[in-house]
C-alpha cells in the first residue's frame, strides 16, 4: 500500500512540477512578446480580436453616423488608377468632402514626398534654357492649374480647419 503511494505522490509531483514549467514558459513567452523581445503572430490576432469585440460592446450607441470612412479599395484603383494616387485626385476627394459639409478630415497617409507627376522646375529649367518667353508666359499662367500639391493644399485650406 505504502508503495503506490509514494508512486502516486512522486506523480502528483512530477505533475505539479511540469504544471509549473508550463506556466513559467507561457509566462516567458508572453513577457517577450509584451516587451517587444519578439512578436507572436497568434498573440497579435488575439489582441486585435479582442480589441475589437471590447469596442463594440463598450461603444455607446454602437455605429456612429457623423463618421465616415472613405477607404482606397480595389474599385477606386479600377476606377482612378494605380496607387499611389495625385495630389490632384486627393484635391478632388477634399473638395467633394467639404461640399458635402464634412467637419473634420483625417488622413492614414503619409505624403512624405512632393507629387512630381508634373515636376515644375523641371519645366522652369527648361524654360530658361531655352530662354522662351512664351513659354516661361504660358508656364506662368498654367503652373497654378498643375502644381498638384499646391492643389492640395489649397483643398485643404479651403475647409474648416482648427
Amino acid at each position: 500500500m505504502k508503495s503506490i503511494l509514494r508512486f502516486s505522490s512522486s506523480a502528483g509531483a512530477r505533475r505539479y512540477v511540469g504544471r509549473a514549467l508550463l506556466g513559467l514558459l507561457t509566462t516567458v513567452g508572453v513577457l517577450g512578446h509584451v516587451t517587444g523581445e519578439y512578436t507572436i503572430p497568434y498573440v497579435n490576432q488575439i489582441e486585435n480580436l479582442l480589441y475589437d469585440t471590447r469596442v463594440r460592446l463598450s461603444a455607446p450607441g454602437g455605429v456612429d453616423d457623423r463618421i465616415v470612412i472613405v477607404a482606397i479599395d480595389e474599385d477606386s484603383l479600377e476606377r482612378l488608377g494605380h496607387w499611389p494616387f495625385t495630389r490632384e485626385k486627393f484635391a478632388v476627394l477634399m473638395n467633394n468632402l467639404f461640399a458635402y459639409g464634412t467637419s473634420v478630415v483625417a488622413f492614414d497617409v503619409l505624403f512624405a514626398e512632393r507629387d512630381e507627376g508634373v515636376d515644375i522646375e523641371l519645366l522652369r529649367q527648361l524654360a530658361n534654357a531655352a530662354e522662351d518667353s512664351a513659354f516661361v508666359r504660358t508656364l506662368d499662367r498654367l503652373e497654378p492649374q498643375i502644381d498638384r500639391d499646391r492643389l492640395f493644399a489649397d483643398a485643404i485650406a479651403n475647409g474648416p480647419t482648427p
